[in-house]
This record gives structure tokens, sequence and C-alpha cells, in this order.
């Protein structure tokens, strides 16, 4: 079961978070992108906190942290990623950026977390003022701007499993992406010729 209570235990400059619907932010525990997030002021009178924390609202810039870790949980890449635009809590604009402070609370969150392959963490940035609110024990989103920036990670990770050699590429930061979606348009008459 997750520990809610992680980077508070540890030292780790985070909003407050409750249980109970202590805080105006309300977000499911276990979850993706914006999904399911309330504020407080505008819950339905029936809603059940179960399943669900309360947190405290936080402002600056929104960061999504890339991070690879070998079988060791060695950490071979930690890619900060700032989110300038979202559609859904999934980053459409963002920029590889070289944050030594966030680095290095990134390094100390891995080296108490111990994880082993892709997480991603996600934190608010305001002027030298941090607080993370989030670990993800899987790919983010906007994954492919830090592989375009460093290298394809399964790489990586099939040399991890194969006891290979692997040997970290530099990291490009001021990289930017830029996500749009398409339009497909289709006639049914061309569906259903042979």
């Amino acid at each position: 079961m997750e520990n809610i209570y992680f980077f508070e235990e540890n030292g780790i400059p985070t909003p407050k978070t409750s249980l109970k619907s202590d805080y105006d932010l309300i977000k499911p525990r276990f979850g993706r992108g914006s999904k399911g997030i309330y504020y407080k002021n505008v819950l339905p009178e029936d809603f059940d906190m179960n399943g669900y924390i309360s947190q405290e609202l936080v402002k600056g810039e929104e960061y999504t942290i890339d991070v690879l870790c070998d079988l060791g949980s060695n950490p071979i890449y930690i890619i900060p990623r700032k989110r300038i635009e979202t559609e859904s809590g999934v980053s459409t604009k963002s920029v590889t950026v070289y944050d030594e402070q966030i680095i290095e609370y990134t390094k100390f969150i891995v080296s108490k977390l111990k994880p082993i392959g892709i997480i991603n963490i996600q934190c608010f940035k305001d002027k030298d003022k941090l607080n993370f609110i989030e670990i993800n024990p899987r790919m983010a989103g906007g994954i492919s701007l830090s592989f375009a920036s460093s290298d394809n990670w399964f790489k990586a990770i099939e040399c991890f499993f194969y006891n290979k050699e692997y040997v970290p590429k530099k990291v490009i930061y001021s990289n930017y992406m830029f996500r749009f979606y398409n339009d497909l348009i289709i006639h049914e008459s061309n569906l259903l010729q042979e």
C-alpha cells in the first residue's frame, strides 16, 4: 500500500495532505492526468472521500521529472521537464530544463525509494520553493521528450537485464516538445470498399 506521508517523513517539501477533505484540492489516490480532480467547494453533497486525498493548493511552474534507474536503483537519467501547457493533465508543450535543485531532490527521493526502471515525479516550483506532489511508477505521457533528449530508455533496460554495459548519453536541455492532435475524416463509402 502507498504511503501518503512519504514526502513529509523524509523532509521533502510537499503541500499538506490528508485522507479527509481538509484541503481545497481533492484528487484520487490512484489516478492519471487530471481525471477525478475536484475543488472542495464544488464537491457533490454525497461525495465519498474513500479512494481520495485532499491537498493544499500550491502555485508555481509545474515539472515532471522522468527517471530511469538500473537494477541497483542507481539513477541513470534524471530529466526535469517544465510543463508549459497541458490538456486533460497530459503535456502538450514542454521543455527539458537543467535544474540542480530539482535534480538533487530527485536523487534523494530515488535513494529512499530504491525504484527499478522508469518512474516519474511531479512537482511545482515557485522561485526557489519546491513542492513535490506525486511519484508515479510508470512512464509519463510526455516521456517522448526525455527519450528525444537522451536515448531510447528501453535499450538501456535491455542492457540492465542482460548484464551488458550501458553508457548513458549526454542529456540535451532546452529541447521543446509540441504535441498536437490531428483529425482524420473518412466517409462511410470509403470504409465499405473492398
